[in-house]
């Protein structure tokens, strides 16, 4: 595409059939309304038929002249490539790590949950760190999820269709911590921690990683203020010596 903005700032994505399958993109500052200058998106992985794209402006301050999609002609060899690498997987599925991955499955998906991660995507559309329950169709009746964590605490959940009774919720873990209330609702968050496992140190992140708060609990009960919380959902990690334990928190 050719945009021209006189000054940084300037931010777009595109969606086709109402999927954002760029991401919000930054515009460079190009030197003048009409320095129209040439720039590129990501890559992506398209099904056949008729499509409606929407350009959507994120925020104002630059002039578009031109879009044109280009057909990379090593697409359907890298399709091939990924449908023969990546293993068949059989719903519900979750996997926890850095590495990185590939799935395939040909069940339906009720929807997809990710954290910690630095890309997700499932047939081309970006879904990285976020909730997601409508996917792009299925190619050759097939979704090719690829996975790759930036966190130790990197994870990806895929839910199949039988999971459509279920509500967005807190898995019960094994730890040595409690987090209430969960989900939360602009209230302060509670977490009671047993005195006799020592010292250890609380931090919340985000899902995109980032840490947002941070703190040492050596009593049974701490808070973390209400303030912190934005609708979405956190990672709440303690670590105790040697141990890290986490748990997830939904805040509405």
């Amino acid at each position: 595409m050719e945009l021209a903005s006189n000054s940084a700032g300037s931010a777009f994505h595109i969606e086709i059939d109402g999927q954002d399958i760029t991401g919000t993109t930054a515009v460079p500052s190009t030197g003048g309304w009409e320095a129209f200058s040439t720039q590129s998106t990501n890559s992506f992985i398209l099904s056949n038929g008729q499509k409606e794209v929407k350009f959507v402006f994120e925020k104002g301050g630059f002039n578009i002249k031109a879009l044109q999609f280009e057909l990379l002609e090593d697409t359907e060899e890298e399709e091939e490539i990924i449908e023969d690498d990546c293993p068949q997987i059989q719903l519900d599925f979750s996997y926890d790590g850095i590495e990185e991955k590939c799935w395939v499955t040909t069940e339906n998906i009720s929807y997809i949950n990710s954290w910690g991660t630095a890309s997700v995507t499932i047939n081309g559309m970006d879904i990285t760190n976020t909730w997601v329950n409508s996917f792009p169709p299925k190619e050759n009746g097939k979704y090719h999820i690829t996975f790759k964590g930036v966190e130790s605490w990197a994870h990806i959940e895929i839910m199949g269709a039988s999971s459509n009774q279920r509500v967005l919720g807190v898995e019960p873990l094994n730890t040595t911590f409690e987090v209430y209330p969960n989900p939360v609702n602009k209230k302060d968050v509670t977490i009671e921690y047993s005195e006799d496992n020592g010292e250890a140190v609380l931090k919340v992140f985000d899902m995109q990683g980032r840490e947002v708060y941070s703190q040492k609990i050596n009593a049974r009960y701490s808070k973390i203020p209400a303030h912190l919380f934005e609708k979405g959902i956190y990672i709440i990690s303690v670590v105790g010596g040697s141990k890290t334990e986490k748990l997830k928190l939904i805040a509405l």
